[in-house]
């Protein structure tokens, strides 16, 4: 039996590259810094993280301690054409307590009732269209985690009073999801 020298130094040089890739690469000197890449990608996972939760832990039971905000919006308009929100733009402060008072002005019989929907921000379209199937609870799908708070349908001619608290501090979105409303029937809600 005859050993290839040659052949037997190529299989140790190839192992011995193998077994040092698979373990990191070359080793480092003492005092040597080490790249640390991990925990800058941890810390951003961990603030987008508690972002979510933040998110997830909104919760519009209200504070009965709270300062109160009232609001007005109505509905306007006895046509597709016509119809929209009476302002396009609310401003409350974070944590207070807004009681929301919703008014159908259209005509009995028109068939335009609405609603109002509080969303995160950019995500009318996508809750309307979502909620198109969902008749039963205001055209609002109740898994859609995009939406914070929303009022029941309110035929023509009705009124609703509700109270819920604001949520942290930035831009919101409100919207009607009654099918073919959101791109005209929509708004900006501010928290300060």
């Amino acid at each position: 039996m005859q050993i290839n020298l040659r052949a037997l130094s190529l299989v140790a040089t190839v192992a011995v590259s193998l077994s040092l890739a698979s373990c990191g690469g070359e080793s480092k000197k003492e005092g040597e810094a080490s790249e640390q890449t991990e925990p800058e990608a941890e810390g951003k996972e961990s603030m987008e993280s508690e972002a979510e939760a933040e998110e997830m832990a909104y919760d519009p039971t209200v504070d009965p301690a709270a300062k109160v905000e009232e609001v007005r919006l109505e509905a306007n308009g006895n046509s597709m054409a016509e119809m929209k929100y009476s302002k396009t733009e609310i401003k409350v402060k974070a944590g207070s307590t807004v009681r929301l008072t919703f008014v159908n002005n259209a005509k009995p019989d028109m068939g335009l009732p609405h609603n109002f929907v509080l969303v995160k921000k950019g995500t009318m379209e996508s809750v309307a269209t979502k909620g198109i199937t969902k008749n039963d609870n205001a055209n609002v799908d109740p898994e859609d985690k995009d939406v914070l708070f929303h009022t029941e349908m309110v035929k023509e001619g009705g009124k609703i009073e509700v109270s819920f608290r604001a949520p942290a501090p930035g831009v919101y979105n409100y919207v009607c999801t009654t099918p073919g409303h959101w791109n005209k029937m929509n708004g900006i809600f501010i928290v300060e």
